[in-house]
């Protein structure tokens, strides 16, 4: 005994069944060969040592300009002149 429905399309005996069902649904364009897998992962998931390097300079700026503040900051401190 065969399938009741189709799991792809869901034609069963009643609405009935395709020949070619990639061609007749509209979706063809969605199963073809040429879909570039590696392009997909890279747009998708992307390198994470791409991303840490936004946040590396990040960080470095904000090291850049907390470290004089903090080192004027604690000589106003010694010299008691703030």
């Amino acid at each position: 005994m065969g399938a009741k429905a189709c799991p792809h399309c869901g034609s069963d005996e009643e609405t009935g069944w395709q020949d070619n069902p990639e061609s007749e649904s509209g979706l063809a364009g969605e199963f073809t060969d040429d879909f570039d897998y590696e392009d997909f992962l890279e747009r998708e998931f992307p390198d994470p040592q791409k991303r840490n390097g936004a946040q590396g300079n990040r960080l470095a700026w904000i090291l850049l300009v907390l470290a004089p503040v903090s080192y004027t900051h604690l000589r106003a401190h010694e010299t008691l002149r703030y």
